[in-house]
């Protein structure tokens, strides 16, 4: 269970930058934005893989 609850952190990380990047920096309203959501979307599946790892090497502790 608290390998769990150290994964939402790199999570939510990657959830708040894909906000970031959508809505503050405007991506992808301009015309050619392929290579900008190839970039975004590459970005958050990384961050999404090294939260997927912590769980999956993370030792189980006995609460």
């Amino acid at each position: 269970m608290m390998k769990f609850v150290v994964a939402i952190l790199p999570l939510l990380l990657a959830a708040t930058a894909f906000v970031f990047l959508t809505l503050r920096l405007r991506l992808f309203q301009k015309p050619r934005a392929e290579g900008r959501l190839l970039f975004v979307s590459g970005g958050v599946l990384v961050t999404l893989a090294a939260g997927w790892q912590i769980v999956r090497l993370a030792p189980d502790y006995p609460y």
